[in-house]
């Protein structure tokens, strides 16, 4: 069960280099979740009550739902529901180009 929840459960989001509004999920273990590339109609620091922020996480370069602290993991899946209740879509592994040869771009706008 613990295995699985590394895995499954993502830790924190990485932008996109190339495109602010597709983020990438990564596990506990830092290791990207494959197939876990999601990009959002809005951007990802506007949303509110979303993400976990205390000294440890202000200002980093990603976007975290929890850390080693309890209180972090108390709210994290009424905050991963509010994360995925945001109009978006998966990619998966593939860039926004290929995504787009696949599915055009009525998802991506």
């Amino acid at each position: 069960m613990l295995q699985a929840y590394r895995i499954l459960v993502p830790y924190y989001f990485v932008e996109d280099d190339d495109d602010t509004f597709l983020l990438t999920a990564f596990n506990r273990e830092y290791e990207e979740i494959p197939r876990a590339r999601i990009r959002f109609k809005q951007h990802p620091s506007t949303f509110k009550d979303v993400w976990f922020e205390d000294e440890s996480t202000y200002g980093a370069p990603a976007f975290y739902m929890y850390n080693d602290k309890p209180e972090s993991r108390k709210d994290y899946w009424e905050r991963l529901g509010k994360l995925y209740s945001r109009r978006h879509v998966v990619v998966g592994g593939h860039s926004p180009d290929e995504f787009r040869t696949f599915h055009g771009d009525t998802f991506l706008r």
